[in-house]
């Protein structure tokens, strides 16, 4: 549903089951996140904000995850060039690639320069990794071990 409503395909009039008006952001990760909620990861991969953009997605993710138990830890993204694709650039080429540039990209779809995630934290995944085990896009599933 959310992908539809997202791509335009959904059509003017979306039915939602439930509706309640909150003004406070914090009112509604409560009344979707209660701490029973945060505890079951059954009952997590069953809820979600919508949000119309990234900066919101990204300040509600950000305080879920500050309400999940267990310490953060936070992933980069590459910001520099592979050994193999050096070889294939010039210098002239290197110089260009500006890294804070390269940080600072939010574009739908992509995931921001630095991800925070924590153990039992649910994530849902932005492209098909692997169909043979499920790991499809749009797939919620839950952060085992962060290696």
């Amino acid at each position: 549903m959310m992908n539809d409503i997202g791509d335009g395909i959904s059509g003017e009039n979306v039915s939602l089951p439930l509706l309640k008006m909150m003004c406070d952001i914090n009112d509604v990760i409560d009344f979707t996140f209660p701490e029973t909620t945060l505890n079951s990861l059954n009952e997590c991969q069953k809820c979600a904000i919508l949000c119309l953009l990234n900066s919101e997605v990204e300040s509600i993710n950000e305080i879920v995850l500050r309400r999940l138990k267990g310490d953060a830890i936070n992933l980069y993204s590459t910001d520099s060039l592979a050994d193999d694709d050096i070889a294939r650039t010039n210098q002239t080429q290197r110089d260009t690639v500006n890294v804070e540039l390269l940080n600072s990209f939010n574009a739908t779809g992509i995931p921001r320069h630095c991800l925070t995630l924590k153990k039992g934290c649910v994530v849902t995944i932005m492209r098909n990794l692997s169909l043979h085990n499920g790991l499809c896009k749009n797939s919620r599933v839950i952060v085992l071990d962060i290696g």
